[in-house]
């Protein structure tokens, strides 16, 4: 081998055993753990910080707020389909009690037929035709 082969030879041992020995070693564990960063809201006179801290508050109650009319809509909208499926029902019952009433011959429900010349038995009514517009002479 040549000189410069034995010193590029040398030189790659000494750098793998320096970096074996360091995988070797084990850290510490006395070494106090580093707390998490907490942010400091210390009052500053820095007029760009308090403004930061005035927006992030402001932002803050924002969303609370936004959050509380968020509930109360879904709230509202809540009751108010309920409400809308109790009339739906409400009204079915009714309009159903009514067609039974009407099929047993209870009463008639508001039916033209009775105003017939023939009578509420006599079947449909005939109606007269009007004439709609009025003729010139």
């Amino acid at each position: 081998m040549t000189r410069f082969q034995s010193m590029l030879l040398a030189s790659a041992l000494t750098i793998g055993a320096t970096g074996a020995a360091f995988a070797q070693t084990t850290p510490t564990t006395d070494a106090p753990a580093t707390p998490p960063e907490q942010r400091v809201t210390a009052q500053t006179t820095d007029p760009l910080v308090q403004h930061r801290n005035d927006n992030s508050a402001a932002n803050a109650e924002y969303k609370q707020n936004r959050k509380a009319a968020k509930s109360d809509y879904k709230q509202r909208v809540k009751a108010a389909k309920a409400d809308r499926k109790q009339l739906k029902k409400d009204s079915a019952a009714e309009e159903r009690a009514a067609v039974k009433a009407q099929a047993q011959g209870g009463t008639n429900g508001g039916n033209i037929a009775t105003n017939a010349p023939g009578g509420a038995d006599s079947g449909p009514a005939q109606l007269q035709q009007v004439p709609t517009t009025t003729q010139k002479q």
